[in-house]
């Protein structure tokens, strides 16, 4: 129950929330393959959507400019060996300690 009701509580957040314009610089991390990573079939129509354009239509909220990196995997393995290892890129944005 306590699932279901996270679940619930989410897809309530999605349907409420509303984009607005981001003007500082933004990285976005794109999956190289996209794979079947929806369970729910609603879900992967919406990934075959946003994976029409490169930046995933994200570009019309950066304001401050968008970066895409393409990196390997899909939605739920680009954080699991072995794609993780290729996230080095990661580290160029960073702050450093000190």
């Amino acid at each position: 129950q306590r699932y279901l009701d996270m679940r619930i509580a989410r897809n309530r957040a999605i349907e409420e929330y509303v984009l607005r314009p981001y003007y500082g610089k933004v990285v976005l991390y794109r999956a190289a393959s996209l794979g079947r990573s929806a369970q729910i079939p609603v879900m992967q129509e919406i990934f075959e959507r946003a994976a029409e354009t490169p930046d995933y239509h994200w570009g019309q909220f950066c304001l401050g400019g968008l970066e895409t990196i393409t990196v390997a995997g899909d939605h739920d393995t680009i954080l699991a060996t072995p794609h993780v290892q290729h996230l080095n890129c990661l580290a160029r944005y960073m702050p450093q300690a000190g």
